[in-house]
């Protein structure tokens, strides 16, 4: 049997040479329910922890397999794994250019100065600490999930308030210790600027650390920033983005989304935006 696996990684840098037939199995992982839906399909299993989905959308009938967020594995892997449970002899991964995108932070290098915080604030708190390599995996959903992804799978509600707590205060004051843009970064946003267009930053960190970057860093180079704040939905939901759109005072159709994750591609989906995805960080 074969097994079609939707991912959330780019299936037009891919290419689609294989569709599925009515024999296959389809498995979507996480936000790769949202590939399905771009190419016209409709898979058999969900599997996922639900931090790049919204369990609201997907159809009804499909059989559903929670992960636990503090998982060892990713998405993708668990599918592979099920469809080999399922008796699949031939695995198709579809949108897996790029997989595990969250790997890597574009524009600006942050991810030293999030492992210092997590960290200091895991230790605060008497937890153990995480490895750099660690930290890189978790990043891509906000700070809230990636502090519950390094806590160890027992802690409770008051840890994850508590180490959270401890990591904003930290992190407000050496967000900007290790971080720099990656070259060539500011070259492009000056050329962009001159040719008109209007530029703008959508991040799921908080929004104290987002308008702090930005200014430090791209002072003058973007119209509007936005950070994940109380009330309003982080991406992959559109809600963030939109509110950039109109800050901006543009279209989903007029804009092109650029980002480094499965987040950012689903997000752009949800949106109804064309997507840029880049690979290194």
């Amino acid at each position: 049997m074969r097994a079609f696996i939707y991912t959330g990684g780019s299936v037009y840098a891919q290419g689609i040479t294989e569709h599925p037939k009515g024999e296959d199995l389809k498995i979507a992982a996480d936000s790769g329910i949202y590939t399905a839906r771009a190419l016209g399909d409709e898979p058999d299993v969900f599997i996922g922890d639900l931090d790049s989905a919204n369990e609201a959308e997907i159809p009804k009938g499909v059989e559903v397999v929670h992960l636990k967020p503090e998982k060892d594995l990713t998405d993708t892997h668990a599918a592979v794994e099920l469809a080999i449970a399922k008796g699949a002899d031939e695995i198709i991964i579809i949108g897996g250019i790029g997989t595990r995108l969250d790997h890597t932070l574009s524009s600006l290098a942050i991810l030293e100065d999030l492992y210092l915080s997590v960290n200091y604030a895991l230790g605060q708190n008497g937890f153990p600490t995480r490895t750099l390599e660690e930290i890189r995996r978790f990043v891509g959903n906000g700070v809230k999930k990636l502090i519950a992804r390094a806590l160890p799978a027992d802690a409770t509600d008051a840890d994850r308030a508590s180490v959270y707590e401890s990591f904003s205060a930290h992190y407000a004051a050496h967000c900007a210790d290790h971080t720099c843009a990656y070259g060539g970064i500011e070259s492009l946003l000056k050329a962009l600027r001159e040719k008109g267009f209007v530029l703008g930053v959508v991040s799921n960190k908080d929004d104290y650390a987002v308008q702090s970057l930005c200014r430090d860093y791209f002072d003058g180079m973007l119209d509007v920033a936005v950070g994940a704040c109380e009330g309003m939905p982080k991406k992959p939901a559109p809600d963030m983005v939109q509110k950039a759109l109109d800050a901006l005072g543009v279209s989903a159709e007029e804009a092109i989304y650029v980002g480094d994750s499965e987040v950012d591609v689903a997000t752009a989906c949800n949106v109804g935006m064309d997507c840029i995805s880049v690979t290194w960080g």
